[in-house]
């Protein structure tokens, strides 16, 4: 007579579960960091636009002042970068000298970023030449 030996049938029905399982989670958490990673870029992407266009601003604001020019300001065309939009101001300070502020917005909603620039100019022979480093205005932006 032989002995009775249990059989194992239900092992590789279990093994494979939980590799799928194991596989299932893997994948998740690699899809869940490809999201994330792509709403950083988004949002690294707006506020590099932003600083751009604000940059670009300041330079467009130089070039627009007029020697005589106490105040003004000049807006950016809208055709740059679809919803993105820039204004840069200046007011005289002192004899041959100028403060340029721009501020420019850029990005989808959800990712939306504004900067905001300031830069003092003096009167270089036919143009205005900034006199100091560009400063970036932080913590000053509208809730």
């Amino acid at each position: 007579m032989r002995p009775c030996v249990p059989t194992r049938h239900g092992i590789a029905s279990v093994w494979l579960l939980a590799i799928i399982a194991f596989l299932a989670a893997v994948t998740a958490l690699i899809g869940n960091e490809v999201v994330q990673s792509r709403a950083a870029y988004r949002k690294r992407i707006s506020h590099l636009q932003a600083e751009w266009l604000a940059r670009g601003a300041l330079e467009k604001g130089m070039r627009e002042c007029a020697e005589a020019a106490m105040e003004g300001q000049a807006t950016l065309p809208t055709d740059l970068l679809p919803g993105a939009n820039g204004l840069v101001t200046w007011k005289a300070l002192a004899a041959g000298q100028m403060q340029f502020m721009a501020e420019a917005t850029a990005g989808e909603i959800p990712n939306r970023s504004t900067r905001r620039f300031s830069v003092v100019a003096k009167r270089q022979g036919g143009a205005w030449v900034a006199a100091s480093p560009v400063e970036r205005i932080a913590n000053t932006l509208k809730k």
